[in-house]
């Protein structure tokens, strides 16, 4: 999408319908990427928007334009739009708590730095492997650790918070870069309840998004 000139707009899937249409048309949103699942529910709230006749599914689905697939194989690496430092890269839109959600724009340089710094403090480097469970819609699952991973050459895994999941993953997979809120952090430790597994390959678990309780409850 980038390497085409255009700018990212991730929606928050747990957005209510009408709030879904104003991000579409409050960004003028041309296509959407989106899971066969959630075709019909954007067919719905988008209706007789351009966007609604332009969903790409990553799987096969009635009402769609196109797969991703099909999409990629129309791609060529020597298909590439020039964009300034300052044209935006990503429109990040709020939670919408006080009203409609609004749209934070943020340049390519500005969402670049975000990435070197990550880089840099955390040392990733194409060994790295994150296992992703925070949302893409925000800046923690995107701009922390996706795509510093990424731009250092490393491996994402993406998934919806599970724990069971998450856990079963961090030992099979062996990620070395994660990112949890608390609450996550609790349903952990929940899960364990006191029988310990195998974390060794995590070198780095970013913790956000409200405040963390004293460790000592976690030994």
């Amino acid at each position: 999408m980038w390497q085409a000139g255009g700018t990212l707009v991730p929606y928050n899937y747990l957005f209510h319908p009408s709030a879904l249409r104003h991000t579409t048309e409050d960004a003028g949103v041309q296509w959407i990427i989106t899971t066969a699942a959630d075709v019909p529910r954007l067919k719905e709230a988008l209706a007789g928007l351009p966007a609604a006749d332009r969903l790409v599914s990553l799987e096969p689905a009635d009402g769609t334009a196109a797969t991703w697939a099909e999409v990629m194989q129309c791609v060529s690496d020597d298909d590439t739009t020039p964009r300034l430092d300052t044209d935006d890269a990503i429109l990040m839109y709020t939670s919408g708590s006080t009203g409609h959600p609004k749209g934070v724009r943020q340049t390519h340089r500005n969402s670049t730095a975000v990435a070197e710094a990550a880089i840099d403090i955390w040392s990733l480097t194409d060994l790295d492997h994150a296992l992703v469970c925070t949302p893409l819609f925000h800046v923690g699952g995107l701009q922390l650790i996706s795509l510093p991973t990424l731009l250092a050459g490393g491996q994402v895994t993406l998934r919806r918070w599970s724990v069971r999941e998450y856990l079963d993953d961090a030992v099979r997979l062996r990620p070395t870069f994660t990112a949890l809120v608390p609450a996550m952090m609790i349903d952990i430790i929940n899960e364990l309840d006191g029988t310990p597994r195998p974390l060794d390959s995590i070198r780095i678990c970013a913790i956000g998004g409200s405040a963390l309780r004293s460790i000592d409850w976690m030994r």
